[in-house]
């Protein structure tokens, strides 16, 4: 066995343990902790091996897709990780405050901010699972591969924390994979294609569930994306693109002026992902 194969198996194991400890933990405390512990040791015995997975959760694209939405605004990186998502924010926004379940996370973020001459940032460790933040103090709430990691009870939490949190006409962004292409953690390598993810995916989502989960926290104005102009014309043309609306309920990033400009519908898009963003009325 390659030593690249048997420590893809250690870390198995380690998301393995806790995605069963957190999905059977019913007191949201104590969820905490696993959550805390889990990515401490993830990062510290995996993720910091190699400089390739050390931006965990981001894409070199998200600045260009994001800039419209963040430019001179307060935002918040919920799941910051590292930094790296937060980094590019800063580059625009008026401010960034991240947020993360571990204090080294935190302080490693902060330092890296601080090599990159970032004064505009600020990070945070999760408070009681919350973003802790008064009602109506910021514009933007985004967080990329992070709806996956959460029981799905903290993540309905997550997301009637943002909704307080924004103000009227800001927007709640979401990126996470979809589950009928996964397990889309390290569960991948070892599972057929379509199976449960068994990593610290707790909850893989598709896009009904996942607007639905928006919809129960307040959001009315919910937008998804994951299909590139070229693929709706098609579509379009075979008759399937009022079917597919009529399913999935929702209307295409593509049809919004203001998204269009994003870059969100330049054709970079994966359908392995769902792209989702809500407006707050």
């Amino acid at each position: 066995m390659s030593s690249d194969r048997a420590e893809l198996e250690r870390q198995y194991a380690l998301e393995r343990e806790f995605h069963h400890r957190i999905l059977a933990e019913s007191d949201a405390g104590k969820r905490r902790a696993l959550y805390a512990e889990a990515y401490r040791r993830l990062y510290a015995e995996f993720l910091c091996k190699d400089p390739r997975r050390i931006a965990f959760g981001h894409q070199p694209y998200y600045e260009a897709m994001l800039r419209p939405f963040v430019a001179r605004r307060v935002v918040v990186d919920f799941g910051c990780g590292l930094g790296a998502s937060a980094f590019d924010l800063a580059r625009h926004a008026s401010r960034v405050i991240g947020f993360e379940v571990d204090e080294s996370l935190v302080r490693q973020a902060a330092q890296g901010a601080r090599s990159l001459g970032l004064a505009n940032t600020e990070f945070r460790v999760l408070t009681e699972g919350r973003i802790g933040l008064p009602p109506r103090s910021v514009d933007v709430v985004f967080s990329s591969d992070v709806a996956e990691h959460l029981h799905p009870g903290d993540f309905q939490e997550f997301l009637r924390d943002s909704f307080q949190s924004l103000r009227p006409g800001g927007w709640a962004i979401c990126f996470t994979p979809h589950r009928a292409y996964g397990p889309h953690d390290v569960s991948g390598s070892f599972l057929p294609k379509g199976a449960e993810a068994q990593g610290l995916h707790v909850h893989e989502y598709d896009f009904i569930e996942i607007r639905q989960a928006f919809r129960d926290a307040g959001f009315q104005r919910i937008y998804t994306a994951g299909l590139s102009p070229r693929i709706l014309a098609q579509w379009r043309l075979a008759g399937l693109f009022r079917f597919l609306r009529r399913r999935i309920e929702t209307t295409m990033w593509l049809e919004q002026t203001r998204l269009r400009r994003s870059g969100f519908c330049a054709g970079m898009l994966e359908l392995t992902s769902i792209y989702l963003i809500a407006r707050k009325s």
